[in-house]
């Protein structure tokens, strides 16, 4: 009872206004060993170590950065959209590579289970393959699984694709009181505005929509568009198009209750609901970087934050 009444008194002390500047060194500290253990990884497993030069991943800061999710609102989507994202930048999260739409860049992250490869991840690395055969320009980011040996956790990559692969790393902010919740990004986004920080990890709440609008922001993008992050009660993408052949497969391999609000939005196995954390990374873009978020449909949660993105005169 005794240590978990101080470790009580310890965390509020830490969390309070007068040691924010422990939390600021404490979480400088932790991005900078998992920038290390990131590239250790990366050499290890044979993969590029993630660099923010757009260039390098063949990206146009100039032009607006799309980030594509699973959410039912991508179905809202018309092929004028689709034409619009073309003509700009991408990037698709996970289960995207099952769209039609081949983005610049795909997503993927792994989980920790020490077991051999379900069929889920197996058809994803299937249907990646066939991607990359036919679309030799698209780039991988990869988030750097808690071992070594859990790459066959990760999706299966053709050697002959090694090239095209990045490697990242994820470091959480350290405070889960709301009221440390802004002040807080707002500290990562001024290193990161003057480039003190490793650029081969990125600030994390446990999702990948907030890595992907963390590294934008780092490529230097000034608007961010979500497209399918609806974080909301709503289906996947797949399950309100016809339910037969892939969008069946889909279905069984990533089913989505019914009704239930999205695991992301909890704030259950990390710091914040990743609402509450968007917003808040969007506000400080805002300030700090002179960069806005935007979504694509009025039905994602995020649309009571971030103005609709116009589809028109793009």
């Amino acid at each position: 009872m005794n240590n978990q009444v101080g470790r009580r008194a310890l965390r509020k002390l830490y969390d309070s206004a007068s040691l924010s500047w422990v939390r600021a060194l404490h979480f400088d500290f932790l991005f900078r060993k998992e920038a290390s253990t990131s590239s250790i990884f990366s050499r290890q497993l044979g993969y590029k170590t993630l660099s923010t030069e757009s260039s390098e991943l063949g990206l146009n800061p100039e032009l607006t950065f799309f980030i594509l999710g699973s959410g039912s609102s991508v179905n809202e989507l018309t092929p004028a959209d689709f034409a619009v994202i073309n003509k700009n930048n991408s990037v698709g999260i996970n289960v995207w590579v099952a769209h039609d739409f081949v983005p610049n860049i795909y997503s993927f992250e792994s989980d920790h289970y020490d077991a051999p490869p379900p069929e889920s991840l197996k058809f994803l690395s299937r249907t990646l393959d066939k991607k990359l055969r036919s679309n030799l320009h698209v780039r991988l980011l990869l988030l750097r699984p808690k071992r070594v040996e859990l790459r066959k956790r990760m999706v299966e990559v053709d050697p002959k694709f090694r090239g095209q692969i990045y490697m990242y790393g994820r470091q959480n902010l350290q405070s889960r009181l709301a009221e440390n919740l802004l002040p807080d990004v707002m500290r990562v986004l001024r290193k990161l505005r003057t480039g003190a920080l490793p650029q081969n990890v990125a600030l994390d709440n446990g999702a990948s929509a907030t890595r992907m609008a963390y590294v934008a922001l780092a490529l230097g993008f000034k608007r961010i568009v979500f497209c399918g992050i609806d974080l909301n009660t709503g289906p996947y993408f797949w399950d309100l198009n016809d339910p037969t052949g892939t969008n069946q497969v889909l279905s069984g391999y990533f089913p989505r209750p019914s009704g239930v609000p999205h695991d992301t939005t909890l704030a259950t196995g990390r710091p914040y609901s990743n609402l509450d954390f968007l917003v808040a990374l969007g506000q400080s873009a805002e300030r700090l970087l002179g960069a806005t978020f935007q979504v694509s449909s009025r039905s994602s949660a995020l649309a009571e934050h971030f103005a609709v993105y116009s589809w028109t005169d793009k």
